[in-house]
């Protein structure tokens, strides 16, 4: 079995205060072709500044290509 290029596992994010993701898992493997979508305020920037390591989970986790993403740093080394 590979890796996920992406992995998030009950992903949580809170700003000001405010749940703004809650439970979000998602393995994406090389080569797949995602598209986030949804309306204004949904969390699809959220979940992308959480996934480049701009913001902290409140619970779960994040990974790239196997490496844990931790705030302030990048995942890519």
């Amino acid at each position: 079995m590979t890796t996920p290029a992406l992995e998030l596992d009950d992903v949580a994010v809170d700003l000001s205060g405010r749940r703004e993701l809650d439970g979000v898992d998602l393995a994406v493997t090389a080569g797949e072709l995602v598209a986030l979508i949804g309306p204004n305020g949904a969390g699809k920037t959220t979940l992308l500044r959480t996934t480049l390591g701009l913001l902290p989970t409140r619970r779960g986790s994040v990974r790239v290509a196997g490496r844990r993403v931790r705030p302030g740093r990048s995942p890519l080394g």
